[in-house]
């Protein structure tokens, strides 16, 4: 097969490079999110969880320019060379160690090409530093590409768009699916309108949970589920895409060669940043260094309605400042309120096909991005031909 002709140019002669302001602003509760490096990752750019900062400082930050659709936003340090993809309708300023990128053709060509191998490597050999990389806001322009004709650079843009597509419409049906969740969670456990609550009494508790229906008990984790440690012993794996899932203290961070469940269970990061989140894990996974692990025990309490307990915000209070930490003697003794049995089984006849649907959307998205990159290798660089 004959390969495609490109064409050699420099990323500066087909887009402009635009540095953030080297400042530590400070933040808000309220006002326009500001991107910063741990904001920026491979698709489309995510806000809703960015730090705020106040209109002056969100005025001063955006001076140079304001994102438009298309934009590509560029970590710079650190974990360089990640980048995000802007879309319509997003306000927002950079923080420090970002770059805007913005391309002159708006096909979202040069994201997918900065995202393939060619265009990763390219990075590295313009990135310098040991303890902290680096890469500068000339590197950039003179990063060196290979375009393909425009109306191949269309064509694949297109594809490739559609698997993005795809999996941010995954995304946001799992993010409604854990939001009716959490709902209905609060509404039965926390504010104890769980169905004909009318008709129950209710009584003191003796505990934080204050007034608690008859009949529900307080008892501590350990005598509802099975609390131990994760795997010390294994760390962190490279991905292996025919593997089986491993968590570990960053979440599900890897694949593994071989499985320790095949029952679904909770992981528990016990130290460092994510210290005190949980995930829900099904199908077959293995739990790493640092984290614990949470297996059903009480044949009434189902795996689901532990989880949304223990991911309530504030639930685990963590010890330690410069590295929080969890231990399984202190995850044992956590307080847990135990509905009885019959609202217990309700619950997890409405809870439980709502997280299979999750975890059906998480696996199809795994599959989409595998797929997708293999495309990006292919057809950005022309080795693959578009029929």
């Amino acid at each position: 097969m004959t390969r495609t002709i490109s064409q050699k140019v420099k990323l500066g002669d087909v887009a402009d490079v635009i540095d953030s302001l080297h400042q530590t602003p400070g933040y808000s509760s309220i006002g326009y999110p500001m991107v910063r490096v741990t904001d920026i990752k491979p698709g489309y750019l995510k806000i809703e969880t960015c730090l705020k900062v106040c209109e002056e400082v969100y005025l001063q930050f955006s001076n140079k320019h304001k994102p438009g659709p298309g934009d590509i936003v560029f970590s710079r340090v650190g974990s360089e060379g990640i980048t995000s993809l802007v879309k319509s309708g997003q306000s927002f300023c950079l923080g420090q160690n970002t770059a805007f990128i913005i391309p002159r053709n708006k096909n979202n060509y040069l994201y997918y090409w900065l995202n393939s191998p060619l265009g990763k490597h390219e990075i590295i050999t313009k990135t310098t530093g040991a303890s902290q990389r680096t890469i500068s806001l000339e590197s950039i322009k003179g990063l060196e590409l290979e375009l393909l004709p425009l109306s191949m650079q269309n064509t694949t843009s297109s594809i490739l768009t559609t698997y993005d597509d795809l999996i941010e419409n995954n995304e946001n049906r799992i993010k409604v699916l854990e939001e009716m969740a959490q709902l209905l969670y609060t509404r039965w456990f926390v504010n104890f309108k769980f169905p004909s609550h009318e008709k129950v009494k209710m009584i003191g508790s003796g505990t934080k949970f204050g007034t608690i229906p008859e009949g529900w008990e307080v008892k501590r984790l350990e005598d509802i589920a099975d609390v131990k440690w994760g795997d010390t012993s294994t760390t962190k794996q490279a991905y292996v895409f025919d593997g089986y899932d491993a968590y570990s203290a960053s979440g599900l961070d890897g694949k593994l060669d071989h499985f320790d469940y095949t029952q679904d269970g909770i992981v528990l990061s016990a130290i460092g940043a994510n210290c005190g989140l949980t995930w829900l894990a099904k199908g077959k996974w293995s739990c790493i260094k640092n984290t614990i692990r949470i297996l059903e025990k009480d044949s009434d309490v189902n795996i689901e309605y532990l989880f949304l307990l223990t991911s309530r915000p504030n639930y685990w209070r963590r010890r330690g400042a410069a590295q929080p930490f969890l231990s399984q003697t202190e995850a044992n003794m956590y307080p847990v309120l135990k509905p009885i049995t019959s609202i217990l089984k309700c619950f997890n006849a409405l809870i439980k096909p709502l997280y299979n649907e999750i975890y059906y959307l998480n696996k199809a998205n795994e599959n989409l991005r595998f797929t997708r990159d293999l495309l990006i290798s292919q057809l950005v660089t022309g080795k693959r031909e578009i029929k």
